[in-house]
Protein backbone atom coordinates (compact mmCIF):
# COMPACT_ATOMS: atom_id res chain seq x y z
CA UNK A 1 0.00 0.00 0.00
CA UNK A 2 2.63 2.48 1.03
CA UNK A 3 4.65 1.84 -2.13
CA UNK A 4 1.71 3.19 -4.19
CA UNK A 5 1.86 6.47 -2.28
CA UNK A 6 5.65 6.70 -2.33
CA UNK A 7 5.61 6.22 -6.12
CA UNK A 8 3.65 9.42 -6.65
CA UNK A 9 5.82 12.01 -8.40
CA UNK A 10 5.18 14.71 -5.78
CA UNK A 11 5.69 12.48 -2.70
CA UNK A 12 8.20 13.83 -0.16
CA UNK A 13 7.52 12.14 3.19
CA UNK A 14 4.95 10.15 5.10
CA UNK A 15 3.36 11.91 8.07
CA UNK A 16 0.93 9.25 9.26
CA UNK A 17 -0.63 5.96 8.22
CA UNK A 18 -3.27 4.12 10.22
CA UNK A 19 -5.96 1.49 9.70
CA UNK A 20 -9.53 2.72 10.10
CA UNK A 21 -12.19 0.51 11.65
CA UNK A 22 -14.20 1.35 8.51
CA UNK A 23 -11.90 -0.89 6.46
CA UNK A 24 -9.33 1.39 4.86
CA UNK A 25 -5.95 3.02 5.47
CA UNK A 26 -5.93 6.70 6.40
CA UNK A 27 -2.72 8.19 5.00
CA UNK A 28 -1.26 11.66 5.40
CA UNK A 29 1.85 12.71 3.52
CA UNK A 30 3.73 15.80 2.37
CA UNK A 31 4.52 16.73 -1.19
CA UNK A 32 7.77 18.18 -2.48
CA UNK A 33 6.23 21.67 -2.22
CA UNK A 34 5.30 20.94 1.44
CA UNK A 35 1.54 20.59 0.85
CA UNK A 36 -0.27 18.14 3.14
CA UNK A 37 -2.28 15.41 1.41
CA UNK A 38 -4.81 13.12 3.09
CA UNK A 39 -5.96 10.02 1.22
CA UNK A 40 -7.90 6.90 2.15
CA UNK A 41 -7.02 3.61 0.45
CA UNK A 42 -8.65 0.20 0.87
CA UNK A 43 -6.72 -3.05 1.31
CA UNK A 44 -6.68 -3.52 -2.48
CA UNK A 45 -4.96 -0.17 -3.09
CA UNK A 46 -8.05 1.63 -4.35
CA UNK A 47 -8.96 5.15 -3.21
CA UNK A 48 -11.93 5.33 -0.85
CA UNK A 49 -14.25 8.33 -0.59
CA UNK A 50 -14.69 9.41 2.99
CA UNK A 51 -18.34 9.91 3.82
Amino acid sequence: MLSLIEARPDFARLDEMSWSDRGYYEIQYRTSDKARVEINIDAGGNPVDQE
